[in-house]
C-alpha cells in the first residue's frame, strides 16, 4: 500500500519530461536504470514495543537500541522473566522525518524504471535472499542500515565511534562528530554528517547507500546526489572507482540543512566487503 501510494503521488506531481536526464545518465543510477533486476528502496526503520502500567493498561512507547524485533523483544523478556507482564509486542516501527524529503528527491531520478520493479521495503525487512537478487539503495540514519551494515562497512575507512553519531577515519584517525543528536542541539547553528557509498551485491547486483547521521545530514545527501553539479564533483573525486565511499560536513540552522562539503572520498575495499573485516 505504501509503494502504490508513493508512486501515485510521485506520478500525480510530475510531468514525464522532468529534466533529470543528465543525472540519470551518472552512476549510481545509470546502472540501476539498465538493468532488469528488481529494485529495492530499503528504509532504514526502528523497532518500539509498548509498556504496559497495569492501572492505565500500555502507558509508553518503547525505543531500546538493543532491541530491534519482535524476536529481540521475546528474547530479551526470556532472559529478564520479571518484564514479562511489562513489555508488549505492537508490531510497531517508526522512520526518521527525513525519509518524505529523501524519497522526494529520489522518485524522480527512479521513475523510468517499472513500477513493478520498484519495491519500498523496511530495512529491518531486508533478507539475506534480497541482498543477493535485487538492487538495493538504502536511506535513512546510519544507525538503521540493518542487516545493510557489515557488509556497508566492511571495506569502508570509516569506523562507529561510540554511537551512530560520530564515524571514525581509521586512516586519519579524524573523528566525526553530529551535532544534531539530543534536544540540546535542535536550535541554532550545528554540523551534521552524510555518508555515500556504491558497491556490487554478491551476485552483481547493486548497493547504494544515502545515509546521515540524523535527519539534516539524511536530507543533505538525497540531495547531493540528485543535483548535477554535486553529482558530478563526487564523480569527479572518486576518479572512476566502480565502488567508493564519501562522506559530507553538512551545516545547518535549526535543522535546516544549508550547505554540505565534500570532505573524503575513498575507493572500497571491495575484497573485505562480503567476507568482513579481517
Amino acid at each position: 500500500l505504501l509503494n502504490a501510494l508513493v508512486w501515485a503521488a510521485y506520478w500525480r506531481l510530475h510531468p514525464a519530461d522532468d529534466g533529470l536526464a543528465e543525472v540519470r545518465q551518472h552512476a549510481p543510477w545509470a546502472a540501476l536504470l539498465q538493468e532488469n533486476r528488481p529494485l529495492i528502496l530499503a528504509i532504514g526503520d526502528y523497532y518500539i514495543f509498548g509498556e504496559i502500567d497495569p492501572a492505565k493498561g500500555i502507558d509508553r512507547l518503547v525505543r531500546e537500541y538493543a532491541i530491534n524485533s519482535r524476536e529481540e523483544l521475546s528474547e530479551h523478556v526470556i532472559q529478564h522473566p520479571q518484564l514479562r507482564n511489562t513489555y508488549k509486542d505492537l508490531q510497531l516501527s517508526y522512520l526518521p522525518v527525513s525519509i518524505p524529503s529523501m524519497l522526494k528527491e529520489l522518485l524522480p531520478i527512479l521513475a523510468p524504471i517499472r513500477k513493478d520493479r520498484i519495491h519500498i521495503v523496511m530495512a529491518s525487512r531486508i533478507t539475506p535472499d534480497m541482498l543477493k537478487q535485487a538492487n538495493i539503495v538504502y536511506i535513512g540514519y546510519l544507525s538503521g542500515l540493518g542487516v545493510l551494515r557489515e557488509p556497508a562497512l566492511a571495506g569502508s575507512r570509516f569506523a562507529i565511534g561510540e554511537t551512530f553519531d560520530e564515524l571514525i577515519d581509521t586512516r586519519s584517525k579524524q573523528h566525526y562528530l553530529s551535532q544534531e543528536g539530543g534536544p540540546n542541539q535542535s536550535t541554532g547553528h550545528s554540523v551534521d554528517y552524510s555518508y555515500f557509498s556504491t558497491f556490487q551485491g554478491p551476485e552483481g547486483n547493486r548497493i547504494v547507500i544515502l545515509a546521515g547521521m540524523r535527519d539534516v545530514g539524511a536530507m543533505q545527501i538525497a540531495e547531493a546526489l540528485t543535483k548535477p553539479d554535486t553529482l558530478s564533483a563526487l564523480l569527479q573525486k572518486a576518479n572512476g572507482a566502480p565502488s567508493f565511499e564519501a562522506l559530507y560536513e553538512v551545516n545547518s540552522i535549526e535543522r535546516l540543512n544549508l550547505s554540505g562539503q565534500l570532505l573524503v572520498t575513498s575507493p572500497l575495499q571491495t575484497e573485505k566487503i562480503w567476507r568482513g573485516r579481517q
